[in-house]
């Protein structure tokens, strides 16, 4: 800790700090606007980062990554439309939240989850990174597989309300997520003949499609209110809110799931939210469980506190051994390499002084980011007392826009088209769309993981069960299962007694 804070004495200089704060606003809007992705913000960046020191170069990439993950909860609250592929857990208890007339609140939960959950895990980072590393390390393509489905079983059984529902709807994403180039042989397969279908359907696409459009549709055509009550941002009377004992121990654990996934290589922030957000129902009180789904603040602050405890938690291997953790850790380890800092078993030795401006760089990306997303948060609330039919306007354009900017494809557009005409026909037959959108984004992991689990073992499924952490997690995965079967059917018996 010493040597973190003597670290951080060394990178507070006018161009580093000035570098921190232009990322965090770019990570920020980054992350808020649909179709730019947190990778898409740090990427678009790397190429000014050439030409600076190491110090400020990664002031500016880490600031857009910390502040990515908070940004994304902005749309996810106010307009149900998630920025990032995380905050679509956010949105789940954060726009029926904000459609109490609480959007200040639910604002204000998720940036103060986010800067709890990111001190976890930069705490973590600091004190526990060869440790936590190294447990990564036993993570195979058993055991991650195995964590996919467990997190895509846990979403599927606590978020739709309704068990075959929820399947039908994570079988239709399943669907959609095999088009495209086999992820082992490379073969394509259901593209139709279209180039554009080769790399599989855009997840961003799909996002934007689901939770865009069918608001749009249903203030167009029912005239009826999307959007969420204009209300003031006073954070004297928020801070005048005591957080709950309940409330600081979703955090905690969710905050702590965050960091042992993105250490993991090649999971990510939807997998860490989603294990969150199933796990919370065993820290709340039985009558606040009822509450998840229809805006309990609880499900707010456990997806933003795995959300950013994950970009910490991605630091650790990519620190200790070199390996990204995701797609923006990998554009770092990008940035390093041309500053001629390749990370690696001897980074710690051979660059240990460096290694601590990155702690303290990273914890002042997060401090920073709680302070201007605060701002943020006002400045969006008073955007919102613009009248509905403008409103929709100005959304529909920069939906359509930021689906174009993905691909730059018209293709694109047309699909988001269909998958919001899906979303709202769904939405409207009482369907919930988080199954089917997470099934689209994790069905790849887990596919892949799962037939090379088979190639490591010439085809045999004891794999899956012999090895302790694979085990554990299909344990989890079946026990959610069982325990929906039964509230089902105890659910049925009283409707028809």
């Amino acid at each position: 800790m010493s040597e973190a804070l003597h670290a951080l004495l060394r990178v507070v200089d006018l161009g580093t700090l000035a570098h921190l704060v232009l990322g965090v606003a770019l990570g920020l809007v980054g992350g808020a606007l649909p179709g730019v992705t947190i990778t898409l913000t740090v990427a678009l960046l790397l190429p000014f980062t050439f030409y600076v020191s190491p110090e400020a170069a990664l002031a500016l990439l880490l600031g857009a990554y910390v502040a990515g993950f908070t940004g994304g909860a902005f749309s996810a609250i106010t307009l149900n439309i998630p920025g990032t592929p995380s905050a679509a857990g956010t949105a789940i208890d954060g726009y029926p939240l904000a459609r109490k007339g609480e959007a200040d609140w639910a604002l204000f939960l998720a940036v103060a989850a986010s800067f709890l959950g990111g001190l976890v895990g930069w705490t973590a980072l600091v004190l526990f990174t060869p440790i936590v590393a190294g447990f990564a390390l036993r993570f195979g393509p058993p055991e991650i597989a195995t964590l996919v489905l467990s997190a895509l079983t846990l979403v599927i059984v606590f978020s739709s309300g309704d068990l075959v529902k929820g399947l039908l709807s994570a079988a239709l994403g399943a669907s959609f997520a095999m088009v495209g180039l086999d992820p082992l042989s490379g073969v394509p397969r259901y593209t139709l003949g279209r180039l554009e279908l080769q790399d599989g359907i855009p997840f961003l696409v799909a996002l934007i499609g689901l939770f865009a459009y069918p608001p749009l549709l249903l203030a167009v055509g029912a005239r009826a209110d999307v959007f969420v009550p204009s209300v003031a941002f006073r954070l004297s009377r928020l801070l005048r809110r005591v957080f709950s004992w309940v409330l600081l121990k979703v955090i905690a654990v969710s905050s702590l799931l965050g960091v042992l996934v993105g250490a993991i290589p090649g999971t990510g922030g939807p997998i860490a939210v989603f294990l969150a957000y199933g796990a919370v129902r065993r820290f709340i009180p039985v009558e606040r469980r009822r509450l998840l789904g229809q805006g309990a603040e609880e499900g707010v602050a456990a997806c933003e506190a795995a959300n950013s405890a994950v970009a910490p938690g991605a630091m650790m291997p990519l620190i200790t051994l070199g390996i990204p953790g995701d797609p923006v850790t990998a554009i770092l380890l990008g940035a390093l390499i041309i500053h001629g800092l390749a990370p690696g078993p001897l980074f710690f030795q051979n660059y240990r002084d460096f290694v601590f401006e990155i702690f303290a760089l990273l914890f002042m990306a997060i401090v920073a980011t709680a302070l201007m997303a605060l701002v943020g948060a006002r400045a969006l609330l008073l955007a919102l007392r613009v009248p509905q039919a403008y409103l929709v306007s100005l959304i529909a354009v920069l939906v359509t826009l930021g689906t174009y900017s993905i691909r730059n494809s018209f293709f694109d557009v047309g699909m988001a088209l269909g998958f919001g005409l899906l979303g709202y026909i769904l939405l409207r037959q009482g369907f919930s769309l988080i199954p089917l959108l997470l099934a689209l984004i994790l069905f790849e992991p887990l596919e892949r993981n799962f037939r090379l689990g088979l190639t490591l073992s010439g085809g045999d499924l004891s794999i899956f069960v012999t090895r302790p952490l694979a085990l554990l997690f299909l344990v989890i995965a079946c026990l959610a299962f069982v325990l929906s079967l039964r509230n089902e059917r105890i659910r049925a018996a009283r409707s028809r007694s």
